[in-house]
């Protein structure tokens, strides 16, 4: 349901990617350090040329479209990278691989901890519904 929901993946993924950028590329040529705010505008940036470049290949693909293929997301964040931070072609690009990489991987530990709270959240509405959460003997012990 997420990938046909394009715009909605790029607004959830967009603190990720923009904390991965900051990981992966952490200073430019100069020496300049850009902050979450401005990388969260440039992951925007980027998010809004792949929404036109889909609208411009939905009318190729026809109603079956997923939007665009991987490889062109990465070369519009490849060229934008490339771009803003003017390092040379090849650290650019491995740099952006590697801000692809933190991505997927902040997402999947995202992923198990929401996950392993909405597990421990039903194991104790589930002792409480069954009225099990806080054992009777436990109050005869405490006051004591």
């Amino acid at each position: 349901w997420l990938t046909s929901e394009q715009t909605l993946e790029f607004i959830l993924f967009l603190p990720a990617f923009a904390v991965a950028t900051r990981w992966s590329f952490r200073k430019d040529y100069r020496g300049h350090k850009l902050n979450l705010v401005e990388l969260i505008f440039v992951r925007t940036y980027a998010s809004c040329q792949i929404v036109i470049a889909s609208l411009i290949l939905l009318h190729f693909q026809g109603k079956e479209a997923d939007g665009i293929p991987w490889w062109l997301h990465f070369f519009f964040s490849f060229w934008i990278y490339y771009q803003l931070y003017g390092f040379g072609w090849w650290k650019t690009l491995r740099k952006t691989a590697l801000m692809y990489v933190y991505s997927l991987v902040m997402i999947i530990l995202i992923t198990i901890v929401a996950v392993t709270i909405f597990i421990l959240l039903a194991i104790v509405a589930h002792y409480i519904m069954e009225g099990d959460l806080i054992p009777e003997g436990i109050f005869r012990r405490l006051s004591n």
